[in-house]
């Protein structure tokens, strides 16, 4: 399966709707979020600006912040590998807190979309709607 119909079989719209309800737990709100706004992948990916879009009364780094808590969810519970194309996680030089790190899982083999896709120089995560 190509990258493109892997990225089909994502529903953009719905986490789109769960993203603008969630909340991530307490101790993750007691984080500061700069160190998550210093990991986010430069040039921000349009998936990411995307979903910041819906939480647009809400502080931007603390969007952030939630949006990392949101994406691990999503990694552990869907094997949806977005965090991992959002995030700086396990970079030796990452801002993020040890904790969050220590948490966190490498991407999922069999996740979508495959992490191969992050080194190689065609990809990029455009939109949502695969345009």
């Amino acid at each position: 399966m190509g990258f493109h119909e892997e990225l089909k079989r994502i529903n953009w719209k719905r986490l789109l709707d769960e993203w603008r309800s969630f909340q991530p737990e307490e101790a993750f709100k007691e984080l500061d979020p700069e160190p998550f706004v210093k990991a986010l992948i430069r040039p921000v990916p349009r998936f990411v600006e995307y979903l910041l879009t819906a939480k647009r009364g809400v502080d931007e780094d603390i969007a952030i912040r939630d949006l990392y808590a949101y994406l691990l969810d999503k990694r552990y519970y869907e094997r949806l590998n977005l965090l991992h194309f959002a995030f700086h996680v396990f970079d030796q030089d990452t801002t993020l807190p040890k904790e969050v790190v220590d948490c966190t899982p490498f991407p999922h083999e069999d996740g979508i979309p495959s992490f191969r896709y992050f080194l190689d120089p065609e990809f990029y995560l455009i939109s949502p709607d695969n345009k």
